[in-house]
């Protein structure tokens, strides 16, 4: 309902302007267009009042100060909504917003004040508990922050930001186990996105709390497996409890829809061992200089030096040519083979310091084999 009512707005105020109607409600429709996400066009439709005296004057400058905390300029935000009070301007947004502000800017006990003196407006408000109980924890009253937040809780008990901030306090302060269940508890009772609890997993994975990762990685997969970001972090857990296969899978299903994470999947099926498979893949990647790398990469980690050595005019053909840990491979390869002559023409290009002893070295074997080629045989 709340996006078919936004779509007249704008269907309404497109009309306007062309009609260069000065009626059209701009606070409004920027109110609504903020509520709906929509931060961008908010701006451009309040940026349509040149003079905030020609409308609602204190309203203008809250929804201005709101629209700069969306952008992170919490010190201009601070001002707009100061302008704002200015007016004797009783608002629960306005204050709710101007105590958020300070907060943001590190006015932890301005912030507390500010919601105390204009309790009557905010206590009905989930954020006011929020921003109040942040600000107590940031000033150091961890008990009293923690008993504003649990009876913000027990007022609103279907709060799900009320939730999540309860569940970062005891994470950030390893109380593991009861953020566990707190989690478990947020996922049972409301209802999440996929990318909601897949950044929960993540939270858990850089905790090494790969058991709790996983599962929730899963759960998040399944919510949305189409879901390219969702994926990777699931084959990245999938890495650290060893799980290569799964992790080399998951890959593969993500370049069904994105081609570019062929490179990814190649990779992995090699370290699960699948070197057919792996190479297999490694010829679905589309950039090409890629494609021929990683064919590479498998072939050197095979020895197959007959295959590295067959793709000498591929990378002479490619950017690849300058790559000089592919060249030395190259050198090598050749000269396994006793391809001599085609040894030193990659070696010339060599002129990096950590390559530098093992062309030394590979250059005085090749000189030996040279000068009595049987004895290399």
């Amino acid at each position: 309902m709340k996006k078919i009512l936004v779509l007249l707005y704008l269907i309404t105020i497109s009309f306007a302007l062309i009609a260069n109607d000065e009626d059209v409600d701009h606070l409004s429709i920027t109110s609504l267009l903020i509520k709906d996400g929509k931060i961008a066009r908010a701006k451009a439709v309040l940026s349509e009042i040149k003079d905030p005296r020609d409308v609602d004057t204190p309203f203008f400058y809250t929804l201005s100060g709101i629209l700069k905390l969306k952008e992170k300029r919490n010190v201009e935000a601070q001002r707009e909504f100061e302008k704002a009070m200015l007016f004797s301007y009783e608002s629960g947004l306005l204050f709710e917003n101007y105590a958020k502000s300070l907060m943001l800017n590190g006015k932890y006990s301005m912030a507390v004040s500010v919601i105390e003196k204009r309790w009557p407006l905010l206590k009905s408000r989930p954020v006011a508990y929020q921003i109040k109980a942040e600000s107590l924890m940031k000033k150091g009253e961890i008990e009293k922050g923690w008993a504003f937040l649990n009876t913000g809780m027990e007022i609103f008990k279907k709060n799900l930001p009320l939730k999540k901030q309860k569940w970062f306090y005891l994470y950030q302060n390893n109380l593991i186990n009861s953020s566990k269940e707190l989690c478990w508890s947020i996922i049972e009772n409301f209802k999440m996105s996929g990318v909601e609890v897949a950044k929960f997993a993540y939270q858990y994975r850089k905790k090494n709390e790969l058991e709790m990762a996983l599962k929730l990685g899963e759960i998040a997969s399944k919510k949305d497996p189409s879901n390219v970001d969702i994926a990777k972090e699931l084959a990245r857990t999938y890495m650290q409890v060893d799980q290569v296969h799964s992790a080399a899978t998951i890959f593969e299903k993500i370049a069904a829809y994105e081609p570019n994470y062929y490179f990814e999947a190649s990779e992995l099926w090699k370290k699960a061992g699948n070197i057919v498979h792996a190479k297999n893949l490694a010829l679905r990647i589309p950039d090409k200089e890629k494609n021929i790398k990683q064919v590479l990469t498998i072939a050197l980690s095979q020895k197959n030096f007959n295959e590295l050595a067959g793709l000498s005019q591929q990378v002479l053909r490619s950017k690849l040519k300058n790559d000089q840990d592919i060249r030395y491979a190259l050198a090598y390869a050749n000269f396994m083979l006793g391809n001599y002559r085609s040894v030193e023409k990659h070696l010339a290009t060599i002129t990096r310091q950590d390559l530098f002893k093992k062309t030394l070295a590979l250059r005085e074997s090749l000189e030996f084999c040279l000068k009595d080629e049987g004895s290399c045989f």
